[in-house]
């Protein structure tokens, strides 16, 4: 999928069922103002889902804008509502899986690894082996800085406690001490510094 491709998502619903909640259309026009490579209103949008569970449904439906701004503020702002409510993740751990991760945009793809790494403990046995593979095919695959050091990240605390996903870690990082972008670099001998031998 190229960065204007979206997964369907059929399963997301526009608005509650007794018409209470905000639609996918409003949630769309509000995350769609500001100016490019901003926030823009991201922190009303999280404000407004924080108050009522249900409109998690319309913001996940966002995710099927044609406009890749929309979704990364949606990204950016389940980020927020998930680490404010952590136990709302729950019930979206799946399709974060199954979906979010496919989506070939960065941003997409930095807060998949992010609440993957930030949620770990929520996830149940095939829930996280379902996510390693998914996000160690993110990090074979990106060419992306953020991308990039939120995989490492999400893969070393797993790695812990993990044999076989460290022996294949282990020289992906090293692969990547050297590297030019420092952030890169510096995350690959952090993360190596604390695998078990």
């Amino acid at each position: 999928m190229g960065c204007g491709d979206r997964v369907s998502f059929d399963r997301a619903e526009e608005r509650d069922p007794q018409g209470r909640s905000m639609s996918r259309a409003t949630y769309e026009a509000m995350l769609r103002e500001g100016k490019p490579n901003s926030l823009g209103r991201t922190e009303e949008v999280t404000r407004l889902v924080l108050a009522d569970r249900r409109n998690i449904r319309s913001l996940y439906a966002c995710y099927r804008s044609d406009d890749e701004w929309v979704r990364l503020r949606v990204s950016s702002t389940f980020k927020r509502v998930f680490h404010q409510r952590p136990q709302w993740f729950d019930a979206w751990i799946d399709r974060f899986i199954d979906e979010v991760a496919v989506i070939d945009q960065p941003s997409a793809q930095w807060t998949f690894c992010l609440l993957m790494e930030r949620h770990a403990a929520r996830l149940d046995t095939g829930q996280t082996r379902r996510a390693k593979r998914k996000v160690k095919n993110i990090l074979e695959n990106t060419e992306d800085w953020i991308v990039e050091n939120n995989a490492m990240q999400a893969l070393g605390l797993w790695a812990v406690d993990d044999a076989r996903l460290r022996t294949w870690l282990r020289p992906r990082l090293e692969a990547r001490i050297d590297d030019r972008r420092k952030s890169v670099a510096g995350r690959a001998k952090r993360l190596l510094a604390r695998l078990p031998s």
